[in-house]
């Protein structure tokens, strides 16, 4: 079924529904590990900006990460169980090959004469 798109166009979009997916899986894996996001690295307990969990830091002044970890199912998150190493590796490979497709995906717009699909010729 021809469509009127080149390959790579549909290649690139391939590709993108890949990268998008992981990325997002990624995401839910890194908030699932540490589900609350700070301003700063030395941080008093409710200092948080944003929080991904019901469950309560400790009143006293320090406290264990790991008692926060939320576990998610590995169908929505990655397969590692709570590696935030691994979730942040994967956060970063997958945009640095979303932002390469994209740059490809231009350079190939202004090359191959596609852009004209976008332009209005009257």
């Amino acid at each position: 079924m021809e469509l009127g798109f080149p390959w790579w166009l549909r290649a690139e979009h391939f590709l993108n529904i890949i990268f998008v997916t992981f990325f997002i899986r990624s995401g839910i894996e890194i908030l699932g590990t540490y589900p609350r996001l700070h301003r700063k690295v030395q941080n008093q307990p409710g200092e948080h900006w944003a929080q991904f969990t019901v469950k309560e830091k400790p009143k006293h002044k320090y406290y264990a990460v790991g008692a926060e970890y939320e576990n998610y199912s590995p169908i929505v998150s990655l397969p590692g169980y709570g590696k935030l190493g691994q979730g942040r590796y994967w956060h970063f490979i997958t945009v640095t090959g979303y932002v390469t497709c994209f740059l490809i995906y231009y350079v190939l717009l202004a090359v191959t004469g596609q852009w004209r699909r976008y332009v209005p010729q009257s």
